[in-house]
């Protein structure tokens, strides 16, 4: 007999790979699969990255495609690669006078690696020492730097002016003395 038929759809599913992009732990989230309006994982495998937080998903391992937040909705139209989003912690490197009589401390240095260290630029000054550099402890039994030198910034610290006793000498005269010798 007569007979109608029906066409039979199948919805397209796509997938959302996602990328740790240069994560230094932590794994990432399982791939979502869907069609049209899809929400993002979380940060689920815990991922982090030295000297980096994690800000969410970006279209571009570089960071300069578009973002997006997670959990946010996402229109899934075909398949596609996110890539963790990082942004660059900034610490500070904060100069104690460390009993200074004049002058001020520099200005905070702040930074994220390798940053170069403040100079003298506040005339710091102690009455009887000069200043030979910075110590990460104010006792300078810590490890010195030298003014201008460079360190590796990875968290916020204070570094402490390292001071070194002015020494002087005194010399005796004989004078003119017939014998002996002048005390050393």
């Amino acid at each position: 007999g007569n007979v109608t038929l029906y066409a039979e759809w199948t919805l397209n599913t796509y997938t959302i790979t996602y990328d740790t992009n240069g994560a230094t732990g932590g794994t990432a989230p399982a791939v979502t699969t869907g069609n049209g309006a899809v929400t993002l994982r979380t940060n689920s495998g815990t991922l982090v990255r030295t000297g980096y937080t994690f800000q969410g998903w970006n279209t571009e391992a570089d960071g300069q495609g578009t973002h997006y937040a997670v959990s946010a909705s996402y229109n899934l139209q075909a398949d596609v690669t996110l890539y963790a989003e990082w942004l660059m912690n900034t610490y500070l490197v904060t100069y104690d006078g460390n009993s200074h009589t004049g002058g001020t401390e520099p200005a905070v240095t702040s930074g994220n690696g390798s940053v170069t260290l403040r100079t003298n630029t506040g005339g710091l000054v102690r009455a009887g020492y000069t200043l030979t550099g910075w110590n990460t402890l104010a006792n300078a039994t810590g490890t010195h730097y030298d003014l201008g030198g460079a360190y590796t910034l990875s968290s916020n610290v204070t570094l402490y002016a390292e001071w070194t006793l002015i020494t002087y000498t005194i010399t005796y005269d004989a004078n003119g003395a017939t014998s002996g010798s002048a005390p050393a």
